[in-house]
């Protein structure tokens, strides 16, 4: 069996390590050569990864943490080049030895990576939204110029995607995904698309109690394990109106097309309603690994041991409309996603920097949405952006939200 070239950039985080157990699991089925590993500065975990699994590449973005791990694995893997800085991070996602390109991180460190990958015509699994949502139309249209497969990780639009893929295939080598089919004009019978979200820790808590909230407490997801940045957005549902702005550009389809349900079981991961009303939903355990191996090996599906769902243990799935008041980030996403351009680049560099603010203590949980939505009402977006003009804006919405934390900052202090 030929072996597949995999880089994994974002190796060390949750699903860059669930990626590698993936990996593991797919041996002697579907066969990967892990070609590069990439870290920002985790090198204890990246050393663990780099003698399991004998990388060509090694990439530590810190330059001194990679300096650090040269040290640490002098003499014990020769066949591994350890290179550093943000430049070498992002150019070995377009290696010639690499096929499929994983973007494992979070933020927006994950748009240039997903850029070099589809420039050199690398096939890319991603779980990167902020890709999406502040370059979605770059990014798509890129990958169809260049004849690139882009498939989803993150659980939502993984569950959509396999909801609208059929089950049944002929064996044509040349298959490709309904998203590459969408973005070339397929037709289809999408009614809309059914945008499954738990509610975060906060879906019953008094709005007083839920507005001075502690990291500690919004850090406590009901059902998912994530990184801080996508449980403290959970917790606010920001990460559900970005995931609104992400469906659409992934798949091509009007903002008007996707809607949001809040189900607390995190059973339901997504799914499509159909032209006839009938719908189709995907579930499964709280398990990252099944979009994960779903987006490594389609159009195959393999057994590999995974833990099974028994709805008879489920008991009950419950589903009901979000609560707008109460979450107000869902509000603030849709201006952006509506306003577009470079407004959900200027949503994301704002809200990354309000979590940043709230986890270190600096300002309150309710603080964050007045932040994301002054940065957002404050800053003109500019249409049909170049790379460029996105990365601008990203810039300048961190320099106005670190503005308005301390404005804020400076009035809980007088209060």
């Amino acid at each position: 069996m030929e072996r597949t070239g995999i880089a994994v950039h974002g190796s060390t985080g949750s699903i860059g390590t669930q990626t590698l157990d993936v990996v593991k699991r797919l041996r002697g089925r579907l066969d990967f050569d892990v070609v590069a590993l990439v870290c920002n500065s985790n090198i204890r975990v990246m050393e663990t990864q780099i003698l399991e699994h004998r990388p060509k590449y090694a990439v530590v973005a810190d330059e001194a943490k990679a300096a650090e791990l040269r040290q640490r694995l002098s003499g014990k893997a020769a066949g591994t080049e350890i290179l550093s800085g943000q430049e070498n991070a992002t150019a070995v996602c377009g290696y010639e030895e690499v096929e499929v390109d994983v973007i494992a991180t979070a933020g927006f460190a994950g748009l240039e990576p997903t850029l070099m990958a589809i420039e050199k015509g690398k096939r890319i699994a991603t779980a990167n939204k902020e890709t999406f949502l502040a370059a979605g139309k770059l990014v798509m249209d890129a990958a169809k110029r260049k004849g690139v497969e882009v498939l989803p990780i993150d659980s939502e639009p993984s569950a959509m995607w396999q909801c609208l893929e059929p089950e049944v295939w002929d064996g044509n080598e040349e298959r490709h995904s309904v998203i590459w089919n969408l973005h070339r004009g397929a037709d289809n019978f999408i009614n809309y698309f059914l945008l499954t979200g738990s509610g975060g820790p906060f879906l019953r808590t008094d709005l007083k109690e839920m507005d001075r909230a502690t990291p500690e407490q919004a850090l406590k997801h009901p059902t998912w394990s994530m990184g801080s940045l996508i449980t403290t957005r959970s917790a606010t549902m920001m990460n559900k109106g970005m995931e609104r702005i992400e469906t659409s550009a992934i798949f091509g389809v009007p903002l008007d097309m996707v809607r949001v349900v809040i189900h607390p079981q995190s059973i339901v991961h997504s799914g499509v309603v159909l032209r006839d009303g009938s719908q189709k939903v995907q579930q499964g355990p709280h398990d990252m690994r099944y979009p994960i191996q779903y987006s490594l090996s389609f159009p195959y599906r393999f057994d590999t041991g995974l833990p099974g769902l028994r709805l008879s243990e489920v008991g009950r799935l419950d589903f009901e409309e979000p609560d707008q008041n109460r979450f107000p980030c869902l509000r603030i996403a849709e201006k952006a996603g509506r306003t577009g351009g470079t407004a959900p680049a200027i949503l994301n560099g704002a809200d990354e920097t309000a979590v940043d603010a709230f986890l270190k203590g600096r300002i309150h949980f309710g603080d964050m949405p007045k932040v994301v939505e002054a940065v957002l009402d404050s800053c003109t977006a500019v249409q049909n952006p170049t790379l460029k003009q996105i990365t601008d804006a990203d810039r300048n919405s961190r320099e106005r939200a670190a503005e308005e934390i301390e404005g804020i900052r400076r009035t809980n202090n007088r209060t």
